[in-house]
């Protein structure tokens, strides 16, 4: 009786052991889910403040392209000889063609041949991010550029083109057995031996 006693002491501290760690798990799990919703609540926030941010920046550009697209281009185009190319990017990049045309070629060249380099990269690069993008949406992984050699340049993709048959004209002639007309007659075979006639 004494050992089923202390055995029925034994399970009964061992089952509050077990409640006291589901209830502390229970705490830690409802702290995490608070946690969560909390980082969910915060990312909402901050999308929120960075698409106003964005429309803000947005409308703040576009005055400033109105502003120089209503100016006379060589005016513009003293003014964009000094201005730091991150900021003549956006302003550009903005501008109708038709419009930014004539301040380009109003500007100084070496200064207007930099800004064309970097707006052919900027959508180069734009270019790339958009197809790669289409490609994932697509299910269709992007191909890889490969890699260039020692010397810098790009190799050449390997042909897929099947490899042609050998041509029957150039394959060697294989020896024919020769022709009654090949043959030497008897006569010239043996001369001494007359020909019948």
């Amino acid at each position: 009786m004494q050992n089923l006693s202390k055995r029925r002491e034994e399970l009964e501290r061992w089952e509050n052991n077990i409640q006291i760690k589901e209830a502390t798990l229970d705490a830690t799990q409802k702290r995490i889910d608070d946690k969560i919703k909390q980082i969910e609540a915060m990312k909402k926030q901050v999308a929120l403040l960075l698409a106003q941010y964005n429309t803000q920046e947005d409308a703040k550009i576009h005055s400033l392209v109105k502003i120089y697209e209503n100016m006379k281009p060589s005016e513009a185009a003293r003014i964009f000889d000094e201005v730091e190319m991150p900021i003549l990017l956006l302003v550009i990049d903005s501008m109708a063609e038709k419009k930014a045309a004539p301040i380009l070629a109003a500007m100084n060249p070496k200064k207007a041949k930099q800004l064309t380099v970097e707006l052919a990269n900027e959508r180069k690069i734009n270019t790339r991010i958009t197809s790669g993008a289409e490609q994932l949406a697509a299910g269709v992984p992007p191909v890889p550029a490969p890699a260039p050699d020692a010397s810098g340049a790009a190799p050449a993709p390997a042909s897929t083109a099947p490899t042609p048959a050998p041509d029957a004209a150039a394959a060697p002639a294989s020896a024919s057995p020769a022709t009654p007309a090949d043959k030497p007659s008897a006569a010239a075979a043996d001369p001494a031996k007359p020909a019948k006639n």
